[in-house]
């Protein structure tokens, strides 16, 4: 049996393909458009309306899950009374392990006001990640 043949117009060009050929290129090629008409339809359709070659495409793949230490959270921080800016968690995290004694405050966008960074959860997070913090000096003669 011949494989049906659609016509395709998009990034892979025009011409006719089986439905499998045009699940390929849309795969390739995610964001752009791709048209398909077959014989006795009123007009293009997209890919994702042709049942045919919408089962035939894959799903697309999921983000990567960040690198440990990447952390995009940044807020506004403040140690013991100084405004240090626009600060990433990671840094923060760092911070308070090189001062754990200290008054660490934050705040970003969606928090109701300042909060001690030691409860933010994306704080916390980091804290359990980043190295200690290294010793003072030398380490002591045997």
């Amino acid at each position: 049996p011949v494989s049906a043949t659609y016509h395709y117009n998009g990034p892979a060009g025009q011409g006719q393909f089986t439905a499998q050929q045009i699940a390929q290129h849309v795969a390739a090629n995610r964001s752009a458009v791709h048209n398909i008409w077959a014989q006795g339809w009123t007009a293009w359709q997209s890919w994702s309306q042709v049942p045919e070659i919408a089962n035939l495409v894959p799903p697309a793949p999921s983000a990567p899950p960040p690198m440990p230490g990447s952390e995009c959270a940044t807020f506004h921080y403040n140690e013991d009374g100084s405004n240090r800016g626009e600060v990433g968690a990671g840094d923060i995290a760092t911070a308070i392990q090189n001062n754990p004694d200290g008054n660490h405050l934050v705040w970003k966008q969606g928090m109701a006001g300042w909060a001690d960074a030691k409860t933010v959860a994306e704080i916390q997070n980091a804290v359990t990640t980043a190295p200690p913090p290294m010793p003072p000096g030398p380490p002591p003669i045997p």
